[in-house]
Order: C-alpha cells, then structure tokens, then sequence
C-alpha cells in the first residue's frame, strides 16, 4: 500500500481534475511514447530533480531480466519500462519518483506519521514546484481528487495519508496479512 502522487502535463491553462486523470488512468501497464520531446521531457525533469536534490539516484533496470520475468521480448521490456525512476538513498524520506514522457508518479510508503509525515510532505511539496518551474505541469493528488498548479498553492493537509498510515497495523491484520521488515520496494527487481 502507498500514497500515490503526480504530475502532469496539461493541454489547457487551469488544472483539471479529469485531464489528470486521463493521463494517470492510462498508465497501468501502458507503452508509452519515447520519442525525441518525451525523451526530452523525462531529461528536464530529472536535471531539475537531481539539480535539487544531488543525491536521488537513477535506477538502473535490466531489460533482460525483466522480459524474461514477464515472457516478452528485450525491446518491448524497453517501450514498456521506458520511464526513468529516480530513489532516495537509504535511510532517507522514501520517496520514490517515475518520471514518463507526460506526467511524473511519485509513491510513498505509509510509513510516516507526525513530524516525519510533514517532512515527507514538504519535500514532496518542492518537488512538485521544481518539476512545475521546469516544465509547467499542473499536480494531482488521487486520494482527495484535487488538481492544482503548484506554483500558486501548496499541499495543503496530508490527513488522508496520516489517517491510512496511523490505521495500517489494524488495516492489514483485519485483512490476515502479516507485517513484515520494511524493504525499499525499488530493491524488489
């Protein structure tokens, strides 16, 4: 379970909520385009983002692995999983950044509650306004149904993801499932 958070880029002037959620409902197992301006695109993003940030790493896939995992051929395995991710390092805020061709993911892990929620938050907040300088797209935030352009607001609470993060023990026991350790979920590959 995580918190799921984007960035998109819009067709019109004024954040939209349906317009987000066209792109965002596409995305699930989705090629998507990797042409010269999407490739474009992901660079500016991620120059921005490590320009901010120096020590999000890139993670580095292999597309041979992968298409044996999912029975598909190298080169589909590549216009698949042609987006860039980028992860803190270990021991940090986990989280973790998708950036495609039209919009940029972020997830986070319902891991914080408090003072360490706000801190997760308030990066998540400026790294929206990086990727909104650099290329002007609006933000989405799937759990409350808000769009908005994050140069002019700000995340405002966080009490969906405090509410889920402070029930989750309860949540996953009610449904039989067992804690374990927590494990970066970019090291699952």
């Amino acid at each position: 379970m995580s918190y799921d958070f984007y960035c998109y880029q819009p067709t019109s002037s004024a954040p939209s909520t349906e317009e987000a959620r066209a792109i965002i409902d596409s995305e699930e197992g989705e090629i998507r385009r990797d042409d010269a301006e999407a490739r474009e695109k992901k660079q500016k993003v991620v120059a921005a983002l490590i320009g901010y940030d120096p020590r999000l790493q890139p993670f580095k896939r292999d597309y041979g692995e992968i298409a044996k995992f999912m029975k598909i051929s190298e080169e589909q395995a590549r216009a698949q999983w042609n987006h860039v991710e980028l992860n803190p390092p270990e021991g940090d805020l986990a989280i973790q950044i998708e950036v495609y061709g039209d919009h940029v993911s972020f997830t986070i892990p319902y891991w914080y509650t408090g003072a360490k929620a706000d801190q997760v938050f308030e990066q998540l907040g400026a790294y929206l306004q990086i990727i909104c300088k650099a290329t002007g797209y609006f933000a989405y935030d799937p759990q409350t149904g808000k769009a908005f352009d994050p140069e002019r607001e700000k995340i405002k609470d966080h009490q969906e993801y405090e509410r889920i993060a402070q029930n989750l023990p309860s949540i996953i026991e009610q449904g039989g499932i067992k804690l374990r350790k927590r494990k970066p979920w970019w090291k699952f590959w």
